[in-house]
C-alpha cells in the first residue's frame, strides 16, 4: 500500500519548516527516504522488546499493567524476523522499546544483526543508558538514535520524567554522544545527515521552556549543528491520560518549527510503511498499539510476509468510516478501532 499523501511533502516541508538555514535530515527518517526516492510501501520495521524501563515519565502512552505477559521472541526469532524484512526491502529497524530499548540484553546483538542485513537500527531512547561502551557500538553498528529531552531545565525534566538524578547523567551521556557521532555526520548542499535526534514532547508543562516570548528556540540551540530535532504532542494514553497539565498544543504551532521524523503531514510512515512486530510476535497496528497485541497475528504463524498490508486495511477501513489522523493513537475513537478488531 504507498502512502497517501494529501497536504505536504517533505519538499515542501523543507521550504516551510522555521528551522536553521542549512536542514538536518535523520539517518533513516520518513524524509531521508523520501528524499533518496526510496520510501517504499515497505521501508519500516517496527520492533518492539519486552517492557523494560528506569523512568516513569508523566507523558508515557503505555500502560503495562494488566496486560497478559507471553513468551518474547528469542533471539533467533528476532534475527529471523529481521533476515526476512531485509529481504522484503525494509530498510529501517524501529525499536522504541516498549521502554527504555538499552536496557535490553539481546539490544547489542539486535543492532549488530540489523545493521547486517543492511537495515538502519533506529532507536528511540531515554538517554540515560548511552554510556561510551554503549555509544561505541551504536556507531559501529550504524544506529540513529532518537532521544528524548522534554526540558533543558534539571527541575522541570526530573518532574516530567518522574526520576530524580536523571537530568545530569543525560547531559554528561549527551556530550558523549555529541563527540563520538560528529564523525558520522554527512554534509550535503542543500542539508545535512545526522545520525542523532532530539524528540520533545510539548506540553503545557514545558511550552514556555521551549518557545520563548523572544522568539528563540532553546531546544534548537541546544541541537545545534550536531542534531535532528522533532516536536510531538502527547498521545494522551497510559500516564498522559492521569495528567490534566497535558493540554495539547496546537499541533500547527509544535510541527512548523521542525522537520518530521517517521510521520508526514497526514500520515505515519512508520505505521503505513511498514510491519509492526510486538514483543511476543504479536502483529500490532503501530509499535505504540499495545491494544491491538494477538488481534492481527503473529510472525510465528507464517512470518512477515503474510501480515503485508493486513494492519493497514483495518486502519484504512477505519478511517473511511470515521476520520482520518496523521496517528492513528491520537484519533479521538482509537478505542473503537481496538475494539472492532476482536479478540
Amino acid at each position: 500500500m504507498m502512502l497517501k499523501q494529501t497536504g505536504k511533502t517533505p519538499i515542501n516541508a523543507l521550504a516551510s519548516a522555521k528551522i536553521e538555514e542549512k536542514p538536518k535530515l535523520l539517518r533513516g527518517s520518513a524524509t531521508y527516504w523520501y528524499m533518496k526516492s526510496t520510501l517504499e510501501p515497505l521501508t519500516y520495521l517496527m520492533l518492539n522488546l519486552p517492557y523494560a524501563c528506569n523512568y516513569n515519565c508523566l507523558k508515557c502512552c503505555n500502560a503495562w499493567e494488566g496486560r497478559q505477559k507471553n513468551k518474547p521472541l528469542s533471539m533467533p526469532e528476532i534475527a529471523n524476523v529481521i533476515s526476512e524484512a531485509s529481504g522484503l526491502g525494509m530498510k529501517s529497524l524501529v525499536i522504541t522499546g516498549e521502554g527504555e530499548p538499552f536496557l535490553n540484553s539481546k539490544i547489542r546483538k539486535i543492532l549488530k544483526t540489523a545493521n547486517g542485513e543492511r537495515l538502519i537500527p533506529y532507536i528511540f531512547t531515554n538517554g540515560s543508558r548511552l554510556g561510551k561502551e554503549t555509544v561505541s557500538y551504536a556507531v559501529e553498528f550504524g544506529a540513529s538514535l532518537i532521544i528524548s529531552i522534554d526540558s533543558l531545565v534539571e527541575k522541570t525534566y526530573e518532574r516530567l520524567a518522574q526520576t530524580p538524578g536523571s537530568f545530569r547523567t543525560l547531559m554528561q551521556n549527551i556530550e558523549n554522544v555529541r563527540e563520538s557521532f560528529a564523525p558520522t555526520i554527512e554534509h550535503r548542499e542543500k542539508f545535512d545527515i545526522v545520525r542523532v535526534a532530539i524528540n520533545a514532547v510539548v506540553s503545557a508543562d514545558n511550552y514556555s521552556e521551549l518557545f520563548l516570548t523572544d522568539g528563540r528556540q532553546l531546544m534548537h540551540e541546544f541541537c545545534g549543528k550536531d542534531f535532528a530535532l522533532a516536536y510531538n504532542t502527547p498521545m494522551e494514553r497510559g500516564n498522559a491520560k492521569s495528567f490534566p497539565n497535558f493540554t495539547r498544543i496546537p499541533d500547527g504551532a509544535v510541527y512548523a518549527s521542525t522537520l518530521p521524523l517517521g510521520t508526514f503531514e497526514d500520515w505515519c510512515a512508520y505505521m503505513h510503511n511498514g510491519i509492526s512486530v510486538g514483543y511476543d510476535g504479536s502483529i500490532l497496528a503501530c509499535g505504540y498499539s499495545l491494544q491491538s497485541e494477538r488481534r492481527l497475528g503473529n510472525v510465528k504463524d507464517g512470518g512477515l510476509a503474510k501480515y503485508r498490508g493486513i494492519a493497514n486495511k483495518t486502519i484504512d477501513r477505519f478511517y473511511s468510516k470515521f476520520s482520518h489522523e496523521r496517528c492513528l493513537l491520537r484519533h479521538p475513537k482509537y478505542e473503537v478501532y481496538i475494539k472492532g478488531l476482536g479478540e
